[in-house]
């Protein structure tokens, strides 16, 4: 059946179509677009333009954070991709700013969660450059902020996490003790580099599946569920 998220999350009018056909024929009716209505139907992932700035101590302790993204939500909203920011790493201070920008342009849609890829990729490029600013390991700096609540450490504590966990059985299975101190280190033509990065995406915290459950005066019994397999 497909995912459930990204571009099939808002309701589109040739959905509505298909529902409607499927009534009047009282029979099942399938739509497929071609590749150009899939670009122009159902969204694009939203464009963005970020800038981001970082404050940390000799110790790798972060101290400050600014983040200010222009996004480009076309005939809709933009999505925010300022969640990582305050939600991956302890920081006391973080100042956000997320602005849409609408232009004549298809409405932006959630890819692989709201904003969050985004965000992260600017996160993550300035945690490394912090890091080599202080000439302290990218991991380690990551590990040295590490937070059990979101709201960069003041806010709610996960219910689970395990973040710090994967950082040690990940460096563990990729070698990261090998990994080059300076990027670009080693003789010849052909260099070998290894990364890592971080990466966040909230439950909605909701109930699990539900449904209605009926006894009827025969006997019978009469089940309704709202809700079907993602496929994901």
């Amino acid at each position: 059946m497909g995912g459930g998220f990204g571009s099939k999350l808002s309701l589109n009018i040739h959905t509505i179509i298909a529902a409607r056909l499927a009534k009047l024929a009282d029979l099942p009716v399938r739509l497929s677009l071609t590749r150009k209505e899939q670009s122009y139907c159902v969204g694009n992932r939203p464009a963005t333009l970020q800038t981001i700035k970082g404050g940390v101590k000799k110790d790798g302790t972060i101290t400050a954070l600014h983040y200010k993204s222009f996004n480009n939500g076309g005939v809709g909203g933009g999505g925010s991709n300022a969640t990582p920011l305050w939600d991956i790493y302890q920081c006391p201070n973080c100042y956000a700013e997320d602005i849409s920008v609408y232009t004549n342009t298809n409405a932006s849609r959630p890819m692989r969660a709201p904003g969050h890829p985004q965000g992260t990729f600017s996160l993550e490029a300035m945690m490394d450059e912090l890091a080599e600013k202080i000439n302290m390991d990218p991991l380690e700096l990551r590990m040295k902020n590490y937070t059990t609540k979101n709201r960069g450490g003041t806010g709610v504590p996960y219910s689970s996490k395990g973040l710090d966990k994967c950082y040690k059985l990940g460096a563990e299975r990729i070698g990261w003790n090998r990994r080059n101190k300076k990027a670009g280190e080693g003789s010849g033509p052909v260099k070998r580099g290894i990364g890592m990065a971080t990466q966040i995406w909230g439950g909605s915290g909701g109930p699990g599946t539900q449904l209605d459950f009926r006894l009827l005066r025969d006997g019978t019994v009469e089940i309704r569920c709202g809700t079907q397999d993602l496929g994901t």
